[in-house]
């Protein structure tokens, strides 16, 4: 500025000129000192109430990621409760179906034998009763006879049933006892079968459970990331929050220099117009 004014100084120019460029000079620098105290005035207040705000912000940010951090231990809780809930599903579950799986073969043998042994053992036992009911009335005639003789004392030979009336009451009464037992080999086979359908839809049913109970931990597993995620955030928010006075502070600072410097320029300006003006 100062060899510019040199130039003008050595340079013969009218005094109109002069008078103009010294008007120029003194409202550049009004202009300028307008600017200046306009920055000071934002960097005392605006900066402020800025930096205020901005904190304001921060503290709703940490509050809300501090409820988050809360709702996320509610929710690993609760993943934590259905877990347990579903392993001892899941137990309970294998645990039926190896007691099935075990009862299944049982009712299988069960039925084999109402079905075909004991129908064989009991007609065998009929016909046995029959050859025995033949050799029972053989005997009835002979103690009748023999009791018509007197040769059995004063007891007389005359049953109200007669050994062959009894046995043959005996083998009648298993007449129908085969096709009972085989009404009943039908059922445990139809309970065996019905029995293997079920268990086969509970172990589908069991490894459904356990897939839940994975997805379950999985999910828990998710949360407690996403917890320590929030975890970060909040301990860098709280670092934000402590420097940003320094922050601040040092903004504050490098634009005061720099308006203060540009002051002292424009008073310089102010004082090269008024020397123009003088002259």
């Amino acid at each position: 500025m100062r060899s510019a004014t040199k130039v003008i100084s050595t340079v013969q120019v009218s005094p109109t000129f002069q008078r103009l460029i010294g008007l120029t000079l003194i409202s550049g620098a009004g202009i300028g000192l307008i600017m200046v105290v306009l920055g000071l005035g934002f960097v005392i207040v605006g900066l402020g109430s800025f930096q205020h705000t901005l904190d304001q912000d921060l503290a709703a940010l940490d509050t809300a990621l501090a409820n988050t951090d809360t709702g996320l231990d509610t929710a690993i809780g609760i993943l934590g409760q259905t877990n347990t809930a579903l392993g001892s599903a899941g137990t309970a579950l294998g645990g039926a179906t190896s007691a099935i799986s075990q009862t299944i073969p049982t009712l299988t043998a069960a039925a084999d034998l109402a079905g075909r042994d004991l129908p064989a053992t009991v007609r065998s036992t009929t016909t046995a009763l029959d050859s025995a009911e033949q050799t029972a009335q053989l005997v009835d005639q002979v103690l009748r006879t023999i009791s018509g003789f007197g040769l059995l004392g004063t007891t007389t030979y005359n049953p109200e049933v007669p050994l062959s009336s009894a046995i043959n009451n005996v083998a009648r009464s298993l007449d129908d006892l085969p096709a009972e037992l085989m009404q009943l080999s039908d059922g445990l086979d139809s309970a065996g079968s019905d029995l293997g359908a079920f268990n086969r839809d509970l172990v589908v049913v069991t490894e459904d459970v356990d897939a839940i109970a994975a997805e379950v931990r999985r999910a828990s597993g998710v949360m407690a990331d996403y917890k320590a995620l929030v975890a970060d955030l909040r301990t860098q928010i709280a670092n934000i929050r402590e420097r940003l006075p320094f922050w601040f502070g040092g903004l504050r600072l490098g634009l005061g220099l720099g308006l203060i410097w540009l002051a002292i320029a424009q008073i310089s300006l102010f004082l090269q117009g008024r020397a123009l003006l003088r002259r």
